[in-house]
């Protein structure tokens, strides 16, 4: 199996664990469901995972096991009940794809470790109020970006 397109199915509860033994699996897509909590540290064992749609979810953390996640070039986390921002994402320098829009709970701010996504085209921030209107000089590392959006942010 490499392709899993479960989107907007109305499911709840958390993310089997078991997920984490579809080793061949590319592409993800959970979004528009009622999934909650933590993705299971055992999906940072899908070496192959190229793209993760968890946006519209209840998801609300992702493991530490992502840093092994050498093949993920794209995450979709709008809309998502996100407080902080992971840290793990910063140590996936495969991703040239990233959104995080529509955080309405997020309190955080963007890390400087923003500049670690050297691989980064594609950053999707807009609708966020996380800035206070501060960008972090590192974004300047990411010299591969060609889309960065970042309107209606506060």
């Amino acid at each position: 199996l490499t392709n899993l397109w479960l989107h907007d199915n109305s499911f709840q509860g958390t993310v089997p664990s078991s997920f984490g033994k579809l080793v061949n699996l590319e592409k993800l897509y959970l979004n528009g469901n009622d999934v909650t909590g933590s993705l299971p540290k055992e999906m940072g064992e899908l070496s192959n995972l190229e793209t993760l749609h968890i946006h519209n979810t209840q998801i609300n953390e992702l493991p530490s096991t992502f840093t092994n996640l050498k093949s993920l070039s794209s995450i979709w986390l709008d809309n998502c009940p996100i407080t902080t921002i992971p840290t793990v994402l910063y140590t996936i320098t495969s991703l040239t794809y990233l959104s995080m829009q529509q955080l309405s709970q997020l309190n955080d701010i963007l890390s400087p470790d923003i500049g670690n996504l050297v691989n980064l085209q594609t950053l999707l921030l807009n609708g966020n109020s996380f800035l206070n209107g501060n960008i972090p000089v590192e974004i300047g590392k990411l010299t591969k970006l060609q889309a960065f959006y970042l309107y209606e942010t506060s």
